[in-house]
């Protein structure tokens, strides 16, 4: 430090010491809250930057999610898996992606449209041999245990989302009858799909001047893998011609 006073300059060293927080990587992301629909994935890009200090290889660990939920570190340039990372001389910076795996069904765990909060480290070994310490414990881990780590974290949030799926089954798609009888026939109405499906409006696309009768004609709610049996009935017109028909 350089100082000009009374005509004269005075040059004193100031000496810096390395802090606590000069020795973790610092993680980030721009993403930190996703939603993602059940049986598909969700990605987070991560942002890490390493301080000055001893350590150059981290750990990298995910604590918090579910175990339904699956997930991989992944170098975005290489596509290669990684469970931790170094820091090469000149390197302090690197980008890296998160990768999570939803399940096909909901739990109690992976709830619909309810957030799931997690957190991403990059762990030194004795940060890492503290974190394994908790959750061997089967202690929770919060943020106060979060702080107390002094690593690098990141808290993400994911919103599992469920999609509506229906299938209509039928036993017979072909049907005779004589002049002046009606088709009956059942269909099997299904969710096929990762929530509940509510205002099921059932309709016909008929042929001119056909008529149907559907019961019922309105599904409340349907639950995931549930089915419900509709019965329905063609009527013809009167004095209709012999003739295939295609509803």
């Amino acid at each position: 430090m350089n100082v000009f006073y009374a005509g004269k300059n005075e040059t004193t060293s100031v000496y810096l010491q390395k802090g606590l927080s000069a020795n973790i990587v610092t993680v980030n992301s721009a993403q930190f809250s996703q939603e993602a629909d059940l049986e598909s994935e969700a990605t987070y890009d991560l942002s890490l930057e390493k301080f000055s200090g001893e350590a150059n290889i981290f750990r990298l660990k995910v604590i918090n999610l579910p175990q339904q939920i699956s997930y991989e570190f992944i170098d975005p340039q290489t596509q290669a898996r990684l469970s931790q990372i170094k820091f090469t001389e000149g390197i302090t910076n690197m980008q890296l992606s998160l990768k999570l795996y939803l399940p096909k069904n909901a739990d109690e765990q992976v709830v619909i449209d309810k957030s799931i909060e997690f957190y991403c480290l990059a762990l030194d070994d004795e940060q890492s041999s503290q974190v394994n310490e908790l959750l061997s414990s089967g202690q929770s881990v919060g943020p106060k245990e979060i702080d107390s780590l002094k690593a690098g974290n990141v808290k993400l949030e994911l919103i599992p989302r469920g999609v509506g799926k229906i299938e209509v089954l039928a036993l017979s798609l072909y049907h005779e009858i004589k002049v002046g009888e009606n088709v009956n026939m059942e269909v099997r109405v299904k969710n096929a799909g990762t929530r509940r499906l509510d205002n099921i409006r059932i309709y016909t696309d008929l042929p001119l001047n056909w008529r149907s009768e559907i019961k019922p004609d309105l599904i409340a709610s349907l639950d995931q893998g549930k089915e419900e049996i509709v019965a329905i009935d063609f009527i013809p017109y009167e004095d209709i011609s012999v003739g295939d028909f295609e509803p």
